[in-house]
């Protein structure tokens, strides 16, 4: 299909601090991409960055599919109020900057590249650093391919959990977790835990299929804030006919800044106030608000079957070889080993099992993690938050029966990422599943009072 290029009129008058165009690409009969190309010279003032709102509140008007290009003569490669300020305002539309490398001959990232819609394939960014046709690198890169509609349908499975009886479903889960006795194999008794809790919960909130769409937006811009900004477009196109209507234009611009900087203020408050003891959430809320892309690169492989294949030989063979290293309960001198612990009670003993978790440990344990769920879990967060002490009784013994048998088999599968630092991504051992270390955070503490014992 041939694309269909047009210049397109934002109606954005008086700008000084910068310049641009703009242009309408019809990919699709039923889509239209608006891409901005942006240039900006010389000191950056705050009239910028109020100039540049008012462009992206325009140009957000006309289309739901934005690129932005253009060279901002603002380093991004470090931290500065200037790219702090140009990140937090393109980000309140959306919008996500993706180039990381130097864009001058110079050095510096000042040529940026906005996406909002999720367009732009990124592994097809490359910035021409032999070009040289001006001390500017040109950045060259291609869009996804266009379906009829980017905001494609998708299909989820989801539960109505606001029409359920919390209370009655409260004291069904009770009744469900009270019953419930461990299997011989630790594998059983976790698939019987999660039928006995997945029956009571179809009960009362049976699986649905929902179809929805993505449409990417920042997730403190509510109505409201919605509303404010149709105000204010509305004040602008009238402020050059008197002084009252500038005037009034310059109060509601003033309102919805202070509105956009308080929903954000409280967005993000919220959200650090509700990971407050998961640290590493935290990290992540931080290192994503500043656009801090931690690549999780794996060993070069052509066959991704193959290379599963390999990791799981490697961690079942370093399994093995831990558990032969281990002595066995013949070997085991008991005079000795009391003799030892008489003579030096913080050495002398030998680690054979591990001392059972209590129902005390376990609950203080999950209040430090957290609780977090995945679509895949067998319950919704919600569900699991506000009944976790009747789950306590069973998780402590699953737990407890997971450490005595020596097996992690029936929970979820783990993803492999690189450790930090990564010294050689080609050996295995620089790598670890994800999925052990909730598991291992309960062994951890019960490894020091056993040796100490």
């Amino acid at each position: 299909m041939a694309l269909h290029f047009s210049v397109v009129n934002l109606k954005v008058p008086n700008l000084t601090t910068f310049e641009f165009i703009a242009g309408s690409i019809k990919c699709t009969p039923d889509m239209k991409i608006l891409v901005l190309c942006i240039y900006r010279t010389g000191p950056v003032s705050k009239k910028f960055f109020e100039e540049l709102d008012d462009l992206l509140g325009s140009a957000s008007l006309k289309s739901n599919y934005i690129i932005i290009g253009g060279d901002f003569n603002i380093h991004t490669e470090s931290i500065t109020v200037n790219s702090t300020e140009l990140l937090q305002t393109t980000s309140s539309y959306g919008f996500k900057q993706l180039i990381e490398n130097p864009t001058h001959m110079s050095g510096g990232t000042i040529d940026l590249l906005f996406d909002q819609s999720n367009l732009i394939e990124t592994s097809t960014i490359e910035i021409l650093k032999n070009c040289t046709l001006s001390d500017h690198f040109p950045i060259i890169f291609a869009t996804k391919k266009f379906q009829t509609n980017l905001k494609a349908p998708k299909t989820i499975n989801t539960r109505q959990l606001k029409t359920v009886d919390c209370d009655q479903l409260a004291i069904d889960l009770l009744m469900c977790s009270s019953d419930y006795e461990l299997a011989d194999c630790f594998v059983e008794s976790c698939e019987q835990f999660f039928q006995c809790i997945g029956s009571v919960l179809d009960e009362h909130a049976p699986l649905v299929q929902k179809t929805i769409s993505f449409v990417p937006n920042a997730p403190w811009f509510d109505s409201e804030y919605k509303d404010q900004r149709k105000l204010r477009r509305k004040a602008e196109r009238t402020k050059h006919k008197s002084e009252e209507n500038r005037i009034l234009f310059e109060e509601i611009r003033d309102e919805t800044t202070n509105m956009a900087n308080l929903k954000k203020q409280q967005y993000y408050k919220c959200l650090l106030d509700k990971n407050q003891h998961d640290v590493k959430a935290i990290y992540s809320i931080v290192n994503r608000e500043l656009d801090r892309h931690q690549n999780t690169p794996l060993p070069e492989s052509e066959d991704v079957s193959k290379l599963c294949s390999d990791f799981n030989h490697y961690f079942n063979e370093k399994i093995k070889n831990i558990r032969k290293d281990f002595p066995s309960i013949e070997d085991f001198d008991v005079d000795k080993h009391i003799m030892n612990q008489q003579n030096n009670s913080n050495c002398g003993g030998r680690l054979y099992e591990f001392e059972p978790c209590t129902e005390d440990e376990l609950s203080e344990i999950i209040k430090e993690s957290g609780i977090k769920c995945a679509p895949s879990d067998f319950l919704p967060t919600t569900v699991l938050k506000d009944n976790i002490t009747s789950f306590i009784p069973v998780l402590c013994k699953l737990v407890n029966q997971s450490l005595a048998k020596g097996t992690f088999d029936g929970l979820k599968t783990a993803d492999i990422i690189p450790t930090i630092p990564v010294r050689n991504l080609k050996e295995y051992g620089n790598n670890i599943p994800t999925g052990f270390r909730q598991e291992f955070h309960v062994e951890k503490k019960q490894i020091h009072p056993l040796i100490m014992k």
